[in-house]
């Protein structure tokens, strides 16, 4: 370190001396040839004190921003005007770490932060913690930074394509800030754009911004039922949900949003699941009980990924009865061949069903018989299964099996981005040991992302052996991502020397996917 505080008084006094024509493209050059702010020679005070002599003027680079997000900085810490101006709002344009560690809000004791009192030993509540995002919180509370502006910048960066945990972390400032009911209302639109967002944390910060709105009366109910559609297009199932919870509150008292509100909920009919599809259709139904003028027949033709039993739900509401006449005389005149064809139907239907059922819950049902009993006109047996047969009330709920790679690779984004379904960790688990060796078209190139992902997570977590990393803002185990991995063939993860029981169960699970392991 001592050598490095030489070489850059030593660069310092150079440039500072001759002045050279070169010397603001050569500091550029600098700065972007390095990801990490450690890794200059210079530190941002060194380049603050060449700008402010005037030898250079005040870099444009993407590296001077990552520069500047390495600095140590605390409450305390001077900071010039024309810093507060142009500098620090560039940290929400240029992908950084500096929120890669913004505490959990929970753990942020506001009013010591805004006393700019660091943490010590004996203050476990207040986050010892210090850096861009603490001082940014007690510049705007001073009111040397505008609160508005700060806000709109976090807002603006999530279209920005950052590193999840940058993401992750931006999402933890703005709670931390706890925007106003005022603050939250004056930019609803901005909230209501998010919801067509690609990061699934931030769609849900934006439906709870918009439902908190709602609860205040102050939603601009229209432009929501407009807006939400996207919400349906992501796999997430707890956003969806929440979005028709919100549509179905929107319109309790306000029939006047009625179209717009089955517009918006037709969206959730081709939700990739199932769940989500009859929530909908749920709140169809009781909109249709309410006013039968109500027509879904153009719902139904636009609903081309609803599932077999809820299009036939769906095509219930849509068909018109038949006039009081007309059923009266139908029902004199062919009554009994109606009703014979009706239970011939019924039966049919019925056998179909139970023939569709494993074989062990036909039997332990007593449904084997069932046929038999029906041509008897006898009732069927009694249903008394032994709770050991039945696994469902023996209260071993067996998760949903991943169909493919495609979406395993789906539900793998889902877990890493850090907003998962609570079985979804086990159901990838499952997925890789059973899929693992399996493939898809363009496989590499849909797992690109995923990669990616992958990286961000080790290089933010670091290593820690024999332990579960304790880390809510990934929502990951060191021991999911070296699966996750080693399913993707990402060997150079892991060194060689490795030999920490997480490699160890790591191993043992890839060999046994790739068949090199006797069950």
């Amino acid at each position: 370190m001592g050598n490095s505080r030489r070489w850059a008084r030593a660069i310092i006094k150079i440039l500072s001396d001759r002045r050279p024509d070169w010397a603001e493209r050569w500091i550029e050059l600098q700065l972007d040839r390095t990801r990490f702010a450690w890794e200059n020679v210079l530190s941002w005070e060194d380049v603050g004190e060449l700008i402010k002599a005037g030898v250079i003027s005040r870099p444009a680079c993407d590296g001077y921003v990552r520069l500047m997000a390495g600095a140590e900085v605390d409450p305390e810490t001077a900071i010039d005007e024309d810093v507060l101006e142009h500098d620090v709002w560039r940290l929400f344009e240029v992908d950084t770490d500096a929120f890669d560690g913004v505490p959990d809000p929970k753990k942020i004791d506001r009013e010591r932060w805004r006393r700019r009192e660091l943490a010590d030993e004996d203050t476990p509540v207040h986050e010892r913690y210090y850096g861009w995002p603490w001082r940014l919180y007690v510049l705007a509370h001073q009111g040397r930074i505008d609160r508005d502006r700060l806000i709109d910048a976090i807002l603006n960066a999530f279209w920005r394509d950052f590193r999840t945990p940058a993401q992750g972390g931006l999402l933890r400032f703005l709670a931390i800030l706890d925007p106003t009911a005022d603050e939250t209302a004056a930019r609803q639109a901005t909230y209501m754009e998010l919801l067509r967002n690609d990061y699934g944390p931030v769609v849900g910060m934006a439906l709870r911004s918009l439902e908190t709105l709602h609860r205040a009366n102050r939603l601009d109910a229209r432009g929501f039922l407009e807006a939400v559609p996207p919400v349906f297009g992501a796999v997430t199932k707890t956003h969806a949900q929440k979005a028709l919870s919100l549509i179905d509150k929107v319109t309790k008292n306000a029939g006047g949003h009625l179209p717009g509100a089955i517009t918006a909920v037709a969206a959730a009919l081709n939700h990739r699941s199932p769940e989500i599809q009859e929530q909908a259709i749920a709140i169809l139904a009781r909109w249709k009980k309410a006013d039968a003028a109500i027509d879904l027949a153009a719902i139904l033709e636009s609903a081309a990924m609803l599932a077999p039993q809820h299009r036939r739900a769906l095509a219930a509401l849509t068909a018109e009865p038949a006039s009081p006449v007309e059923t009266i005389t139908e029902a004199d005149r062919h009554s009994d061949s109606r009703d014979s064809d009706q239970l011939r139907s019924r039966t049919a239907a019925l056998l179909n069903r139970v023939a569709a059922l494993p074989e062990w819950l036909v039997e332990v049902c007593g449904l084997s018989r069932l046929e038999g009993k029906l041509n008897q006109g006898s009732l069927p047996d009694v249903f008394d299964p032994a709770p050991t047969a039945c696994p469902v009330l023996s209260g071993v709920e067996p998760i949903e099996p991943i169909r493919d790679v495609d979406e395993l690779i789906d539900i793998a984004f889902q877990v890493l981005s850090g907003d998962p379904q609570p079985e979804d960790e086990e159901r990838l688990v499952d997925g890789i040991l059973r899929l693992g060796a399996s493939t898809t078209v363009n496989l590499r190139k849909k797992t690109i992302g995923l990669r990616k992902l992958v990286n961000e997570h080790f290089q933010g977590m670091g290593w820690v052996d024999k332990q579960i990393v304790d880390a809510p803002e990934f929502l990951v185990t060191h021991a999911l991502l070296l699966l996750i991995g080693r399913w993707l063939g990402m060997r150079s993860l892991v060194s060689a020397s490795e030999t920490s029981y997480l490699n160890r169960i790591a191993d043992a699970l890839s060999r046994q996917l790739h068949g090199l392991v006797d069950d």
